[in-house]
């Protein structure tokens, strides 16, 4: 019990507590929690404007699975998982999605191992498009069931801004946020 709650005691110590503890071994000035709180909702992320374009441009295929490869399996997974709410597809797009390790090109591979039927990459950079090339001229078999299609996003990533300095005379009417990637049409 002692040992519990000493493992305990130093993880928050280390890590931080939801919020209100700051992290000993993190350096930022703000808490995680604190970043995600006071996060600027005006300006979206790449995961957003990634999913909102591939919806907009690549609608559901029915009997396809739809991911996405983006930059690092992370966005990946998190775009893959925005499009298929989108799309309705959160079922059929389970084996591409959940339980996979986040390295690449393992991910991509295993992706196409564990989906059954046809399986569309929507790439969303170049090393993704290149990783989808080497499977299909490496295992021409796929080339029935697996395809690719571009989506050129510009470059938006939008850090979480840090929270806003106290209001003077000169900064009552602050600047309106502008938005990092091209508004969608």
């Amino acid at each position: 019990m002692l040992a519990a709650a000493l493992t305990m005691t130093v993880a928050v110590a280390l890590c931080g507590v939801t919020g209100w503890h700051r992290s000993l071994l993190v350096v930022d000035e703000q808490t995680w929690a604190q970043r995600w709180v006071h996060q600027d909702l005006t300006l979206p992320s790449r995961v957003a404007w990634v999913c909102a374009d591939a919806q907009q441009r690549y609608p559901e295929v029915p009997g396809t699975t739809t991911l996405v490869i983006d930059r690092g399996p992370m966005r990946s997974y998190l775009i893959s998982l925005c499009l298929s709410a989108l799309h309705g597809t959160t079922a059929a797009t389970d084996p591409g999605i959940y339980s996979l390790p986040f390295l690449e090109p393992d991910r991509t591979d295993i992706i196409v191992r564990r989906v059954a039927g046809p399986v569309r990459f929507i790439t969303s950079d170049p090393k993704g498009e290149r990783r989808v090339h080497r499977m299909l001229r490496d295992e021409p078999a796929l080339r029935h069931r697996l395809s690719w299609v571009p989506l050129t996003v510009p470059e938006c990533d939008v850090a979480p801004s840090d929270e806003p300095p106290p209001p003077t005379l000169e900064t009552a009417t602050p600047d309106p946020a502008e938005a990092a990637c091209p508004l969608p049409r």
